[in-house]
């Protein structure tokens, strides 16, 4: 992607560049309607409380990476940071630099080096680097330690254990990784007392994510199509970030028929016909995202019917027996 491309990108990214926006850019973002429509008091309120402490002016050096699974709330949970921080009349809204990493993955080092090449506007004082979904680059990390004279807030849907060592040890000032959990229905009504359980568990089910789609399946037995479909999109970015094979449902589809209780990646490497090492890598994904767990296999029934689900012709539904033994 060239540098003019590069740049209609950004400038779509951050509306509050534009004077006429800086006041209104909130009305228009689709993630923070989204949160006005189907807000979870108790989830959204963890997860700003994970940023509380960057609502004041950028600072040199101090780099946030926040972590957890798809459609947990990460990139909501920033733009109301963001909202806050761009209300304050003393910081430049030029400062402020989103970078949806996802659409531009093998351009963020050069962005993070030459911002200016790029349409970034010229700002006094320290900038704030906003990289939403850094997980999609390759060599992320290095990239965020080339950041100059910034403060970096970053999301990630999935992120090593050396790569989360990398940035500790690259930033260690305290909190540098921040992990945001899901929420359980169960977590958000212990959290709601004194309000409606079946406004909460109706809130809950609308609200999006993995989370909305498994309680849908228990309690229905169903779910849309266009709901499954995202849901493999978002199941396809944690898991295969750079690589769009092998494809989520004969992923799934091989662990649940390769393997017993314990899944192992020889078996799964097998059935899928890749190296055992990129089944390796595969199954690692699927258990930071919180889905499997590799001594009892899928965390929730629904991921069993997902093959099926999603493609019916190309793939047979689970046993009732099957689905009850290999899962969580």
């Amino acid at each position: 992607m060239g540098n003019r491309e590069l740049a209609q990108v950004l400038r779509t990214a951050n509306p509050w560049w534009s004077r006429q926006r800086r006041a209104t850019w909130p009305e228009d973002d689709a993630d923070l309607a989204a949160r006005s429509r189907h807000e979870l008091v108790a989830a959204s309120t963890a997860a700003r409380q994970l940023l509380v402490d960057l609502a004041g002016p950028p600072r040199p050096g101090v780099m946030v990476l926040l972590c957890g699974p798809p459609a947990v709330g990460k990139t909501t949970a920033v733009k109301s940071l963001l909202v806050e921080v761009l209300a304050d009349p003393a910081i430049d809204p030029r400062s402020v630099v989103w970078v949806p990493v996802s659409l531009v993955p093998d351009e963020l080092a050069h962005i993070l080096a030459h911002p200016s090449l790029v349409g970034v506007p010229a700002c006094d004082g320290v900038r704030l680097w906003v990289l939403d979904d850094v997980s999609a680059a390759a060599d992320w990390t290095a990239a965020l330690a080339a950041a100059p004279r910034a403060q970096v807030l970053a999301t990630a849907s999935y992120a090593s254990d050396e790569e989360l060592d990398g940035v500790r040890a690259e930033f260690p000032a305290n909190g540098a990784v921040r992990m945001l959990r899901t929420r359980t229905l169960a977590d958000l009504l212990l959290a709601s007392s004194g309000l409606d359980p079946a406004r909460v568990r109706e809130d809950y089910l609308t609200a999006g994510g993995y989370p909305r789609a498994a309680a849908e399946h228990r309690d229905l037995g169903h779910v849309s199509q266009e709901f499954l479909a995202q849901l493999v999109i978002g199941l396809g970015r944690g898991v295969c970030p750079k690589h769009p094979e092998p494809e989520v449902p004969r992923l799934l589809w091989a662990v649940c028929t390769s393997t017993d209780r314990v899944v192992q990646a020889q078996a799964v490497a097998q059935a899928l016909d890749i190296d055992v090492e990129q089944a390796a890598a595969c199954l690692s994904r699927l258990v930071s995202l919180g889905v499997l767990d590799p001594a009892h296999g899928f965390v929730d029934p629904l991921l069993h019917h997902l093959p099926h689900l999603v493609e019916p012709a190309t793939y047979d539904a689970p046993t009732s027996e099957h689905v009850a033994t290999f899962s969580r």
